[in-house]
């Protein structure tokens, strides 16, 4: 599974240079946003049949509020779903 966060300014401004801490199942993952926002984290996680909980988080850095998104991994069935989130503040 690929996990996906855009870290963006409520103007919808990107936000680099940020951690990230994914979470599915019970794994946890860290990645850093690049020059557009975006943080990648890939999960080997076995096709279950069932769903699973999904969340991406930023911790916050003064002055940028913290933020988070979480949505639900599918398997068995070509479903998608996606989560938005972002801060308020400016480095």
């Amino acid at each position: 599974m690929t996990a996906t966060a855009r870290l963006t300014r409520a103007d919808g401004t990107p936000i680099a240079g940020r951690t990230i801490t994914f979470t599915a199942a019970s794994l946890t993952k860290t990645a850093t946003t690049d020059g557009s926002g975006l943080a990648v984290a890939v999960f080997r996680i076995e096709d279950h049949g069932k769903s699973i909980a999904a969340a991406a988080t930023f911790a916050g850095d003064p002055p940028l509020e913290p933020s988070s998104a979480s949505t639900t991994a599918y398997w068995g069935t070509a479903k998608s779903a996606s989560s938005t989130a972002s801060t308020n503040g400016s480095p």
